[in-house]
């Protein structure tokens, strides 16, 4: 294994653990006026981690278009319908 990919590991190794004293510290800690973890909070710590840790993907994937997956599916689904019925061929 090489050294970056050691590395990798144990960033992720640290960024788990801190996550879940985080967790452990609000479970605790149930005292009126103490915020709860909530998954926005989840979502948001794991954005700002990607951010830090692969600024490429993470700018990549903000930017597609996730609102045209289902369409996409669905014309995945129909040519494949018409390829194992044939109809393709006719098509062509």
């Amino acid at each position: 294994m090489e050294q970056w990919q050691r590395d990798d590991m144990a960033r992720r190794e640290q960024l788990s653990r801190e996550v879940a004293l985080r967790l452990r510290r609000r479970k605790r800690g149930g005292k009126i006026g103490q915020p709860q973890i909530t998954l926005a909070d989840l979502t948001t710590d794991l954005y700002r981690w990607s951010q830090k840790t692969l600024p490429t993907a993470t700018a990549v994937l903000t930017h597609l278009p996730f609102a045209r997956v289902p369409f996409i599916f669905s014309v995945f689904l129909l040519v494949q319908a018409w390829v194992t019925r044939r109809w393709v061929l006719v098509f062509a």
